[in-house]
């Protein structure tokens, strides 16, 4: 490994500008465009990424929009290296541009860092590595970069519609040592008509917003609300009545407006964050609504949701040993006078069936009268310890950081679940910061160098 390593470090500052260069495309998921089914931004990080492959030697493919594909070695067999090139929205309360690939402190700061970008470059360059000292391998290695990971899958829905899928696989997508569990993921439609005229005592909630996608915890809500009949609203008399991180301002027809700043987390890990659609329901219901129409809703929201993170009082508290416990999400809401719209994002243990979680919402949401649709749905992961795709990586591990090795599960979801033989495996320490889809996102820079070993490693361990 030595060879590769010298490698490795020698392209060191080249991984770095390429890094620079992808994070300072704003790969957020648009409406389709010919040729590009993602939008533009994605397109270009496609195109950025393919450039670089072939500035490395190699012959990439553009699987029609959807992946970039990177091929090496010859063998009946073919590991997948499963990376993506989209992210989120970059959300509020950075502090340098989200796209700006910042360098400070040793770190780069910039939406893509960490969630997947670094996991990019560091693996096309451990596979560079392993092209260019010549080594043999007895199965092919296939690179893969998507393009609709952090939106519902439709790349791998294609590629598994138009190429075989790898017969093993790992994902640099979320922690090290080796991720061999990933829970259940059901995305949900949660929608209500409102009929009953409202009261007239009390405050009326004319809108409330929050959010903008369903697998990331909001860090910002607002409502606009009214006062009874003949009743005039004052800061006065609204801001004592509200919590610490919701702000109050009086509109000039009356109106006032109530903003709540939460903190961003990725929606498979909510206990990072702090969910401000929750905590502006719970605001506006300790203020005292109008009863019937969207105070119902919010009510709901206040009471059966806000303050839990595994859905305990509508029936989801499940759990199981492997896997440990579900954890609900509410992702986006969208509400007026007539109606209101939520996404949830449930990740729920490997033990339960999706049927399971389903029919335990329907019963929590049937008397307030919600509307439940699924919008996305991924069934749990598992693959066994004593596997060789998982003894290796153990090996790797153990190997390059001299720590115990040990396998481990999360409740987020990673290209691995899309093969049966997959897991994931880095591209983050399991102690470092988690600030996935959070504002703020970095990779240290050492990493980039320290991935790209773990990664070339693994090649040469699963292929030799």
């Amino acid at each position: 490994m030595k060879r590769i390593n010298d490698y490795i470090d020698e392209k060191n500052e080249e991984m770095i500008g390429a890094l620079a260069g992808l994070v300072r495309i704003p790969s957020v998921k648009e409406p389709p465009l010919p040729g590009m089914p993602y939008g533009k931004p994605v397109n270009e990080a496609l195109e950025y990424t393919l450039a670089l492959g072939r500035a490395l030697g190699f012959q990439p493919e553009n699987l029609d929009g959807h992946m970039a594909l990177v091929d090496y070695g010859e063998g009946e067999e073919t590991l997948g290296i499963m990376t993506h090139l989209d992210v989120v929205p970059a959300g509020g309360g950075w502090g340098f541009g989200p796209f700006s690939a910042h360098i400070e402190g040793g770190r780069m700061y910039g939406r893509g860092t960490t969630d997947d970008k670094g996991a990019v470059i560091s693996a096309l360059y451990a596979l560079a590595a392993v092209k260019e000292r010549g080594i043999g391998l007895k199965r092919r290695v296939r690179f893969m970069a998507g393009c609709d990971e952090e939106s519902g899958w439709a790349d791998m829905d294609y590629y598994k519609r138009h190429r075989p899928m790898p017969d093993l696989a790992f994902s640099p997508d979320c922690e090290y040592p080796v991720i061999n569990a990933e829970k259940g993921v059901l995305h949900l439609d949660i929608s209500k008509k409102f009929s009953a005229k409202p009261g007239e005592d009390g405050l009326k909630v004319l809108s409330f917003r929050g959010g903008s996608r369903v697998n990331m915890v909001p860090d910002h809500a607002e409502a606009v609300v009214s006062g009874g009949v003949g009743a005039a609203l004052t800061a006065d008399s609204l801001v004592p009545a509200l919590p610490e991180g919701v702000e109050c301002a009086v509109l000039p027809d009356g109106r006032a407006r109530l903003v709540c700043r939460g903190v961003s987390a990725h929606g498979s890990t909510p206990e990072l964050g702090k969910n401000a659609i929750c905590l502006l329901a719970s605001a506006l219901y300790g203020l005292g609504l109008q009863p019937g129409g969207p105070a119902n809703a919010i009510a709901f929201l206040a009471r059966r949701v806000a303050g839990e993170l595994g859905g305990q009082s509508i029936g989801l508290d499940l759990r199981d040993e492997v896997s440990g416990a579900l954890t609900v999400n509410v992702g986006v809401l969208e509400m007026d006078q007539r109606e209101m719209s939520m996404q949830w994002d449930i990740r729920y243990p490997i033990s339960f069936g999706s049927e399971d979680i389903l029919s335990r919402i329907a019963a929590a949401m049937e008397l307030p009268g919600f509307e439940v649709g699924i919008r996305h749905s991924l069934p749990p992961h598992f693959v066994s310890e004593d596997s060789e795709l998982v003894q290796k990586l153990l090996m790797v591990y153990a190997r390059q950081t001299g720590a115990k090795a040990y396998c481990r599960s999360i409740g987020g979801a990673t290209y691995a679940r899309s093969v049966k033989n997959a897991v994931s495996f880095g591209p983050n320490m399991e102690t470092a910061d988690h600030l996935a889809h959070q504002a703020n996102e970095y990779v240290p820079l050492e990493m980039l160098g320290f991935n790209a070993r773990m990664i070339a490693d693994a090649i040469v361990t699963l292929c030799t």
